[in-house]
């Protein structure tokens, strides 16, 4: 099975980039529901700030520095109805480049990191613990493709 990570840089400049300031940030970008947060806070959707340097059309993924998911509802409906969705501890730590740090330990920013292939779910879009993004089957790439969604770019995930 080939799987791909989304990339966040290469997207296309006509597309907007979003800022992510919102009472749930910890929740998204731990990965943790953050439903509850927001209702608690009486938000129904996430408002998103855009980033002032970059394009005014919106895509369906919204690249922001933050390692979240943002997708036009549409496509999220469309992924969620069709695909197997989830979080994973596959990361190989030990041949990752990792912060060092013991209590929560993640991937430096731009560093190397692998997937434990024995450790990999069946799943086809799941983020992966120690590591800030998103990992996509095969199969859901070439949904995204084949369905024309704007603004993804992805690159093959490593498998050690």
């Amino acid at each position: 099975m080939k799987l791909f990570h989304l990339d966040n840089f290469d997207v296309d400049d006509r597309y907007c980039a979003v800022d992510v300031a919102v009472s749930c940030i910890s929740e998204l970008i731990e990965g943790t529901p953050a439903r509850p947060i927001m209702e608690e806070d009486g938000e129904d959707v996430l408002d998103l700030q855009m980033d002032e340097d970059t394009g005014l059309d919106l895509g369906d993924y919204v690249p922001n520095p933050d390692g979240i998911l943002p997708l036009r509802k549409g496509c999220a409906e469309a992924i969620a109805k069709r695909f197997d969705i989830g979080e994973h501890d596959c990361l190989n730590q030990q041949l990752s480049d990792m912060d060092g740090s013991a209590f929560d330990p993640t991937v430096v920013i731009m560093g190397k990191w692998c997937l434990h292939a024995e450790k990999i779910p069946p799943l086809d879009l799941f983020r992966v613990k120690c590591f800030e993004g998103y990992i996509f089957s095969e199969r859901l790439v070439a949904f995204i493709q084949a369905e024309g969604y704007k603004n993804f770019s992805f690159n093959p995930a490593t498998i050690c």
